[in-house]
Formats: structure tokens, sequence, C-alpha cells
């Protein structure tokens, strides 16, 4: 009697991954779905990288992680900010592989790589040797972090890096924004550093 209780359980057990699984590939977020967050992220929180701008650029290389834990030890959060276990798991499983960035899905974006980055600031270091604190140049760019979306889909979070090199200025929070309708909308902004 015990051992088939046994593989019952186990059977229940594994029935059950897999049925989450397939959930889980069933609802990954696709490409399209992903670069959607991104460029509504870039315009809601009025990052100036798009194109018309022209004030600041966007690092291409690839996807940081995004970080949104404080999302789930925020009590204060409204009810419909606060997150479930079940919702970290599942974000924690999309936060893995860090994906290259498509240009071509970024159409409006000014974009950079870090290999012209490194060369903007080395350059940038020689002009600012023999110079005085005060008048010397910086460069300032931004890096995100892949979008992650909750199980429904309904809610996605990104993490934006404002990174300064020579001055002494910088930032990252994460957006977290719902999809209302056809539009997605910023339902909370966390701070994460700032300089």
């Amino acid at each position: 009697m015990k051992g088939s209780i046994g593989i019952v359980s186990t059977a229940m057990l594994l029935l059950s991954f897999i049925s989450k699984q397939i959930a889980y590939s069933q609802t990954v977020p696709n490409e399209p779905k992903v670069y959607e967050v991104v460029k509504a992220a870039l315009v809601l929180d009025s990052v100036p990288v798009l194109d018309n701008e022209k004030r600041s650029y966007l690092v291409i290389d690839k996807f940081t992680k995004t970080r949104y834990s404080d999302f789930f030890v925020d009590k204060k959060a409204k009810n419909k900010n606060r997150l479930t276990q079940a919702d970290k798991l599942y974000l924690d499983g999309q936060n893995e592989e860090q994906n290259s960035i498509r240009r071509e899905l970024l159409e409006g974006v000014a974009l950079i790589t870090q290999d012209s980055i490194n060369q903007i600031t080395t350059r940038i270091d020689k002009d600012n040797q023999n110079k005085e604190y005060k008048s010397r140049s910086g460069f300032v760019y931004y890096s995100i972090g892949k979008p992650v979306f909750t199980a429904d889909g309904k809610k996605a979070f990104i993490t934006i890096n404002h990174i300064c090199h020579y001055i002494l200025c910088g930032e990252s929070w994460t957006l977290l924004l719902v999809k209302e309708k056809r539009d997605w909308k910023v339902l909370d902004k966390k701070s994460l550093v700032k300089i």
C-alpha cells in the first residue's frame, strides 16, 4: 500500500511539473512583446534616447538583468502592485537568459555599442587629463534590463540604468508596467541606485 501511494504522489508531482512547464512555455513573452515594453518604458519614462532628441544613447550589446525584488518586500504597496511568490519564481526563470538586443526592433532609438563607448571614453579621458575638474567633459548613456512578465502577461518589469562617464552622476530604477487595453502604462517606479 505504501509503495503505491509513493508512486502516485511521485506521478502527481511529475504531472504538476510538466503542466507548469507547458504553461510557462506557452506564456513566455514573444520577441515583439518584449520590444513593445522596451519602447513603452523609454517613452513613458522620458529616457532621452529617442532619435529626435539625440541627447544620449542606449547600449545595444545585450540586455542586463532586470531587478524587481523591491516590489516583493514593499509592504506598503497597493494590492494591485503586490506580487506573489509564484510571480517571483516565474520572473526569475525569465531573467536567467540575457539575450542580445536586436537593433532592427528598436527603430527610432539612438543606439550605441559598448566598443564605441569604450573608444569615446578613452578619448574623453585623454582630453581631460590636464583639465581642472570643473572643465572636464563627460559622456552619458543608458542600458536596459530584459523585460520580464508576470505569468498572466499583464504586468512587466524593466530596469533602466543611467550611466555617466567621468562626471559624478548615474542612476538605476525599475518600472512596473501594466497592460491596459492595448497600451502599456507605468504603474510604479522604484529607484535602485542614485549618485
